[in-house]
């Protein structure tokens, strides 16, 4: 997707809407609803949070509080709070989103099951493993409900539960339910995972000693495809992991390295520390075991820092730290 164009052809429509009082408030709301998207799409967090935010005020002038556009507009706004790291905040939106549409709707809808689906990944970075897994399930049966489908023979919340997994370090489980339901990955709602199932299925192939079908399936992508900071980082951390199972650490750090810098998000810590583990096992690998630890000091301070030292991903550091042979970590909180 070519986000940076699309910004560049709303941006002076906004502009000049800031600048004529005569400009129609529900096309504001539309305005400022879309290039708020955009910004988020392309890592521009605090730009996007600010227009959403005017859209929002706006909205609850226009239509009031309890509106369908309000609950819309709060929906598009939970994926923004967990990026920037208010996962409270991110969570209250959802229940407020979601109190709004079962108050205007009596059957499932697809904007509340869109909802417990941002829902879901704010408490899966947030740590909540397997209270996310829950929440997932009940997002996708709505969904399946909204649109008199058959949960039981609906194979797409798979894919979703298989990006979760893989989240998770669970790789078999993820392989398993992603290389099934390969087809399906063009039906899966972006706007409600924030990731890509491909990079997440050659990672989790590579992590299985399956380096050659990894490799293979990254040959067909092409990071320069998007502007979007999340699937560029996510692309090329699954290219370190499999050039480090393939035998080629010298390939796998520069790798790494673009995935930190393309990606830095505050709200998605977790991934940001796991790069740093997969950095340390390369650099162990090049037997440089001062950077190595180095890594995985700077991956726990990630965690301490954003208040949740006792995350499930922390026991991977820790294992890392003693697969490595590495002394245990010097942080403290």
């Amino acid at each position: 997707h070519d986000y940076r164009q699309a910004v560049s052809l709303i941006e002076p429509l906004h502009e000049e809407m800031r600048t004529r009082d005569s400009v129609d408030a529900h096309l504001k709301t539309h305005i400022l609803n879309f290039l708020s998207g955009m910004y988020a799409d392309i890592g521009k967090l605090e730009d996007a949070n600010d227009l959403r935010d005017q859209n929002l005020e706006l909205t609850a002038r226009l239509e009031g509080r309890q509106s369908l556009n309000y609950g819309i507009n709060l929906t598009n706004s939970v994926g923004l709070m967990f990026h920037i790291g208010d996962f409270d905040e991110a969570c209250r939106r959802a229940d407020e989103a979601i109190a709004i549409y079962n108050q205007i709707f009596d059957e499932p809808t697809g904007v509340l099951s869109i909802t417990y689906g941002v829902l879901a990944v704010s408490q899966l970075y947030a740590g909540e493993f397997e209270q996310s897994l829950e929440t997932l399930d009940k997002s996708v049966r709505l969904w399946a409900e909204s649109w008199d489908l058959d949960p039981d023979e609906w194979q797409v919340p798979d894919v979703y539960r298989g990006m979760f997994l893989a989240k998770m370090n669970r790789w078999d489980e993820a392989a398993t339910l992603l290389e099934t339901n390969r087809e399906l990955f063009s039906q899966t709602h972006h706007g409600m995972i924030f990731t890509s199932p491909e990079s997440l299925l050659a990672s989790a192939m590579c992590e299985l000693g399956r380096s050659a079908d990894g490799m293979a399936l990254l040959d067909g992508m092409d990071p320069a495809a998007t502007d979007n900071p999340v699937l560029v980082a996510q692309y090329h951390e699954a290219h370190a992991r499999c050039l480090l199972q393939n035998g080629h650490p010298d390939k796998a750090l520069p790798a790494i390295r673009k995935s930190l810098v393309a990606m830095d998000y505050p709200g998605r810590f977790m991934e940001l520390a796991e790069r740093k583990v997969l950095k340390a096992e390369i650099f162990a690998a090049l037997d440089m075991p001062v950077q190595s630890g180095r890594e995985l000091e700077r991956a726990a301070r990630l965690f301490h820092e954003a208040g949740v030292a006792d995350h499930p991903l922390m026991a991977h550091i820790q294992s890392t730290v003693e697969n490595l042979g590495l002394e245990l970590l010097s942080h403290q909180p």
